[in-house]
Parts: structure tokens; C-alpha cells; sequence
């Protein structure tokens, strides 16, 4: 109870600062943002020829994140100290693989706001070359009007996600990596 009221805390004082700087595409744990909201934007998409859609799908998201990485993204705008301690203390409860602690806590107040953060570079990147984006979550489409463009797009996505962020994607064909072309 106590760490959730303390994460709460930090969400409070961090939203107001991090949010200016989300993309206007996100739509998750944001205020004044909903799934209703990434629904029309995607339906505007639509109306406006981009029939295509591109669906990385990343591999249980909140598990592989980055710690080093997240906390480089935070302390670009956190300069006090306090508060990367208790967020890095709150990461140390994720999830352990091959010996090391990564991931951020699922179900905690903190980790929304923490994974828009981490995945703001990636909604950017997009953006700036120009991509039609909507994301919601770790759920993130780009739409396009050709089978090319879609090839480009998968391509470039992924390689951002494995290289950069160090996230896995899911490589398995479900159905949605393409549609509507």
C-alpha cells in the first residue's frame, strides 16, 4: 500500500513535466487521452487514403525494458537525485532474467508513465520520417497507402526497437504485422 501511494507520488510530480514532451500520437495513461481518441485518429488515417496498416508487435514490453536506458531518458529531464533513487528502487522489484533486474513493475502506478517515456524516442522517430502513427500502450500502428511503404516502415521500426531501445519483436506471424494492402 505504501509503495503505491509513494509511486503515486512520483506519477503526480513527473506527469506535469514528462507530458509536454510525449508525442501527440500517444494515447496511454495519459490524461485527457483515451482508446476512443487513438480510434479516431486511426479512422482519420483512413478517411485520408492510408489504408495500410504496420503492426510491430514487441514481446511482453514491461518485462525486457532497459533499466540503464530508462533511467538515461529520465535524468535528461530529472536532475534530482532523490528521485532517480526511489525510481530505480521501484525498477529493482521488475522482473528477473538470466540474473539481472530489468523490466518495470506491472500493475504499479509508476510504470505507465515510465514506459511513455521510454517508448517517446520511438514515437519521434516515426513522426520525423514522417509516418502516420497512433499508439496506445506498447501497441503502436503506422499507416501507410502502399505495400512498399509498409515494407520500409516494418523494417525501419524494428531495427529501432531491437537496436535502440533494446526491446524484442515479436517475429511470429500473427496476422497483423500488415493488413489492408
Amino acid at each position: 500500500m505504501i509503495d503505491r501511494m509513494v509511486q503515486q507520488a512520483v506519477v503526480q510530480v513527473l506527469q506535469p513535466v514528462f507530458e509536454p514532451m510525449f508525442s501527440d500520437s500517444s494515447y496511454s495513461f495519459r490524461p485527457g487521452r483515451n482508446a476512443q481518441q487513438a480510434i479516431q485518429r486511426a479512422k482519420g488515417y483512413y478517411e485520408e487514403g492510408y489504408t495500410g496498416v504496420v503492426d510491430r508487435d514487441l514481446e511482453k514490453f514491461f518485462d525486457p525494458v532497459n533499466h540503464d536506458l530508462l533511467i538515461k531518458m529520465v535524468r535528461e529531464i530529472v536532475k534530482d537525485e532523490a528521485i532517480i533513487t526511489l525510481i530505480k528502487k521501484f525498477l529493482k522489484s521488475g522482473v528477473m532474467e538470466d540474473e539481472l533486474v530489468q523490466g518495470t513493475p506491472q500493475g504499479g502506478n509508476l510504470s505507465p508513465l515510465l514506459s511513455n517515456i521510454y517508448l517517446t524516442k520511438f514515437d519521434r522517430m516515426r513522426e520525423e520520417g514522417g509516418h502516420k502513427v497512433v499508439r496506445y500502450a506498447d501497441d503502436g500502428n503506422s499507416y501507410v497507402k502502399s505495400g512498399r511503404a509498409a515494407q520500409r516502415v516494418m523494417e525501419g521500426c524494428t531495427q529501432f526497437l531491437e537496436g535502440k531501445l533494446q526491446l524484442k519483436v515479436n517475429r511470429k506471424p500473427t496476422g497483423a504485422e500488415v493488413s489492408g494492402i
